[in-house]
C-alpha cells in the first residue's frame, strides 16, 4: 500500500518542528502511526524522501547575525547614553562648563535627550548666554525625535511666547503630545493642560476638563506635580 500525500505532509511538518526545537530526529517525542498491516508511517516513507527529510532536520540552523552597520549603530547609541549620563551628573552639580561639551557630543551622536539639556541651559542662562530662541530650537529638535519632556518645554515656549511667538493652539498641541504616555514623565504636560483649560487659553474655559487633567496629573506625577495638581483642584 502506498503512503498518502497527507501522511508525508504530516511527517515532514513534525520533522520541521523537531528542527526548530533543536532536537534530532531520533529523539522525536511521538509514536508514528501504525497501518493495519503493522507498518509504521515512517517505515513506509520512500527511502529517498526519508533521507532528504532527515538531512534537512540534521542541517544546522544559523542565527541571524547583526551586520557591522547595526553593531556600529548600537555601539554609538550606548556611547551617547554614557556621555549623556556623565553630562547630566555635571549639570546637576552646577558644573555647566564641563557639562555643555558633553551634551553637544551626545547630541551629535544622535541622543534625543541631549538637545533638551542644551535648551534648558540657553533658557536659564546656565553656562551660556540666555537665548530663548536657541532654547526653542533645541527643544524643537528633541521634541521632533520624540523626547516627551522636550515636547512639554516646546508647549511651554509657545504658551509663554519664549523664543517664538505666543501661540496657544501650538501650546495645547505639544502639551497633548507630551501627555499621551500617561506616566510621571508626561504628568507636567497633564498639569499644563489642566491650567490651560481652567484659564481658557486657546480653548473655552472648562472647569470639568481642567479637573480631569489635574486628576490625571495627580495620579501620575511625582511628589512635586502631585502637590501642584491637588492645590489646583482645591482652588478650582
Amino acid at each position: 500500500m502506498a503512503i498518502s500525500a497527507r501522511h508525508l505532509t504530516n511527517n515532514a511538518g513534525r520533522l520541521k518542528t523537531v528542527r526548530r526545537n533543536g532536537a534530532i530526529a531520533a529523539r522525536f517525542p511521538y509514536n508514528p502511526p501504525v497501518f493495519h498491516n503493522g507498518d509504521s508511517a515512517m517505515t513506509r516513507i520512500p527511502s529517498v524522501a526519508l533521507a532528504a527529510l532527515l538531512a534537512a532536520c540534521a542541517a544546522p540552523e544559523t542565527a541571524p547575525q547583526d551586520t557591522p552597520a547595526k553593531a556600529q549603530i548600537s555601539s554609538q547609541r550606548e556611547q551617547s547614553r554614557t556621555i549623556l549620563n556623565q553630562a547630566v551628573a555635571l549639570y546637576q552639580n552646577g558644573d555647566y562648563a564641563a557639562a555643555l561639551p558633553l551634551f553637544r557630543q551626545s547630541a551629535a551622536m544622535g541622543n534625543l535627550k541631549a538637545p533638551r539639556y542644551i535648551g534648558l541651559m540657553y533658557l536659564n542662562g546656565s553656562g551660556l548666554p540666555q537665548d530663548p530662541a536657541q532654547a526653542f530650537a533645541q527643544f524643537q529638535a528633541a521634541a521632533d525625535k520624540g523626547d516627551i519632556t522636550s515636547q512639554y518645554w516646546l508647549g511651554w515656549c509657545y504658551e509663554n511666547g519664549r523664543g517664538t511667538a505666543q501661540n496657544y493652539a501650538q501650546a495645547l498641541r505639544w502639551y497633548a503630545v507630551s501627555a499621551q504616555r500617561g506616566d510621571h514623565v508626561s504628568a507636567p504636560a497633564m498639569l499644563a493642560l489642566g491650567r490651560m483649560h481652567e484659564q481658557g487659553k486657546g480653548v473655552p474655559a472648562d472647569r470639568k476638563t481642567a479637573s480631569e487633567w489635574y486628576r490625571k496629573a495627580a495620579d501620575a506625577g511625582d511628589d512635586k506635580v502631585k502637590t501642584e495638581a491637588r492645590e489646583a483642584l482645591a482652588n478650582l
